[in-house]
Protein backbone atom coordinates (compact mmCIF):
# COMPACT_ATOMS: atom_id res chain seq x y z
CA UNK A 1 0.00 0.00 0.00
CA UNK A 2 1.09 3.62 -0.62
CA UNK A 3 2.14 5.26 2.39
CA UNK A 4 -0.58 7.45 3.26
CA UNK A 5 -1.26 9.69 6.32
CA UNK A 6 -3.38 8.17 8.91
CA UNK A 7 -6.37 10.85 8.29
CA UNK A 8 -6.18 10.11 4.53
CA UNK A 9 -6.41 6.18 5.84
CA UNK A 10 -9.06 6.91 7.85
CA UNK A 11 -10.87 8.92 5.05
CA UNK A 12 -10.40 6.32 2.92
CA UNK A 13 -11.94 3.78 5.60
CA UNK A 14 -14.89 5.33 5.94
CA UNK A 15 -15.65 5.63 2.29
CA UNK A 16 -14.44 2.20 1.72
CA UNK A 17 -16.86 1.29 4.77
CA UNK A 18 -19.95 2.77 2.64
CA UNK A 19 -18.80 0.47 -0.73
CA UNK A 20 -18.84 -2.47 0.82
CA UNK A 21 -22.41 -2.98 1.74
CA UNK A 22 -23.05 -2.23 -1.95
CA UNK A 23 -20.04 -3.89 -3.62
CA UNK A 24 -18.41 -7.02 -2.59
CA UNK A 25 -15.45 -6.47 -4.67
CA UNK A 26 -14.22 -3.54 -2.35
CA UNK A 27 -13.91 -6.41 0.55
CA UNK A 28 -10.11 -7.02 -0.69
CA UNK A 29 -9.40 -3.47 -0.14
CA UNK A 30 -11.02 -2.77 2.71
CA UNK A 31 -9.11 -6.04 4.72
CA UNK A 32 -6.11 -3.61 3.70
CA UNK A 33 -7.41 -0.85 5.39
CA UNK A 34 -9.03 -2.60 8.37
CA UNK A 35 -5.82 -3.48 9.31
CA UNK A 36 -3.92 -0.21 9.04
CA UNK A 37 -6.63 1.02 11.15
CA UNK A 38 -6.02 -1.55 13.71
CA UNK A 39 -2.32 0.13 13.84
CA UNK A 40 -3.51 3.55 14.01
CA UNK A 41 -5.84 2.74 16.91
CA UNK A 42 -3.01 1.28 18.78
CA UNK A 43 -1.51 4.20 18.38
CA UNK A 44 -4.38 6.60 19.43
CA UNK A 45 -4.64 4.56 23.54
CA UNK A 46 -3.58 8.25 24.71
CA UNK A 47 -6.00 9.82 23.65
CA UNK A 48 -9.33 7.30 22.88
CA UNK A 49 -12.32 9.23 23.21
CA UNK A 50 -10.87 12.11 21.07
CA UNK A 51 -9.85 9.64 18.25
CA UNK A 52 -13.25 8.14 18.59
CA UNK A 53 -15.12 11.21 18.37
CA UNK A 54 -13.19 12.82 15.44
CA UNK A 55 -13.45 9.41 13.59
CA UNK A 56 -17.26 9.56 13.87
CA UNK A 57 -17.36 12.97 12.80
CA UNK A 58 -15.26 11.80 10.01
CA UNK A 59 -17.78 8.91 9.05
CA UNK A 60 -21.02 11.03 9.64
CA UNK A 61 -19.46 13.65 7.22
CA UNK A 62 -18.84 11.12 4.36
CA UNK A 63 -21.76 9.47 5.04
CA UNK A 64 -23.82 12.96 4.09
CA UNK A 65 -21.02 13.28 1.23
CA UNK A 66 -22.42 10.02 -0.18
CA UNK A 67 -26.11 10.27 0.43
CA UNK A 68 -26.25 13.74 -1.44
CA UNK A 69 -23.91 12.33 -4.23
CA UNK A 70 -25.81 9.18 -4.86
CA UNK A 71 -28.86 11.73 -4.77
CA UNK A 72 -27.30 13.77 -7.67
CA UNK A 73 -26.68 10.34 -9.67
CA UNK A 74 -30.26 9.48 -8.98
CA UNK A 75 -28.46 6.06 -7.95
CA UNK A 76 -31.04 4.49 -5.99
CA UNK A 77 -34.59 3.81 -7.08
CA UNK A 78 -35.81 4.35 -3.42
CA UNK A 79 -33.89 7.65 -2.58
CA UNK A 80 -36.41 10.14 -0.78
CA UNK A 81 -34.23 12.49 -2.96
CA UNK A 82 -35.02 11.18 -6.15
CA UNK A 83 -37.88 13.05 -7.07
CA UNK A 84 -36.90 13.07 -11.07
CA UNK A 85 -34.71 15.47 -12.86
CA UNK A 86 -32.39 17.29 -11.01
CA UNK A 87 -33.12 21.16 -11.36
CA UNK A 88 -30.19 23.82 -11.38
CA UNK A 89 -31.64 25.32 -8.39
CA UNK A 90 -32.16 21.64 -6.19
CA UNK A 91 -28.35 21.07 -7.46
CA UNK A 92 -26.55 24.20 -6.31
CA UNK A 93 -28.80 23.75 -2.67
CA UNK A 94 -26.91 19.83 -2.70
CA UNK A 95 -23.81 21.44 -3.73
CA UNK A 96 -24.18 24.18 -1.24
CA UNK A 97 -24.49 20.83 1.55
CA UNK A 98 -22.13 18.99 0.23
CA UNK A 99 -19.24 21.75 0.84
CA UNK A 100 -20.60 22.44 4.26
CA UNK A 101 -19.95 18.71 5.60
CA UNK A 102 -16.57 18.59 3.27
CA UNK A 103 -15.55 21.16 5.92
CA UNK A 104 -16.70 19.03 8.90
CA UNK A 105 -14.47 15.92 7.12
CA UNK A 106 -11.18 18.25 6.55
CA UNK A 107 -11.92 19.62 10.05
CA UNK A 108 -12.10 15.92 11.19
CA UNK A 109 -9.01 14.68 8.91
CA UNK A 110 -6.88 18.10 10.71
CA UNK A 111 -7.88 16.94 14.04
CA UNK A 112 -6.47 13.31 13.33
CA UNK A 113 -3.55 14.87 11.63
CA UNK A 114 -2.45 17.07 15.06
CA UNK A 115 -3.08 14.04 17.20
CA UNK A 116 -0.75 11.98 15.34
CA UNK A 117 1.94 15.16 14.97
CA UNK A 118 1.24 14.68 11.06
CA UNK A 119 1.45 17.52 8.59
CA UNK A 120 -1.79 18.93 8.30
CA UNK A 121 -3.03 19.69 4.56
CA UNK A 122 -3.88 23.47 4.16
CA UNK A 123 -5.70 24.64 0.92
CA UNK A 124 -5.08 28.40 -0.23
CA UNK A 125 -8.53 30.53 -0.77
CA UNK A 126 -10.72 27.30 -1.04
CA UNK A 127 -14.15 27.06 0.28
CA UNK A 128 -14.06 24.02 2.22
CA UNK A 129 -11.60 25.76 5.20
Amino acid sequence: MIPMKKSEILDRWTILNMKVRLDDRVRVEMSQYDQELQKIIDEATVFPMLFIKTLCALQEANSKIWVLEASLRQEYKDDPLNTGEVTDVELAKRAKLIREHNKTRIKAKQEIDKMFGENQDFKVDHASQ
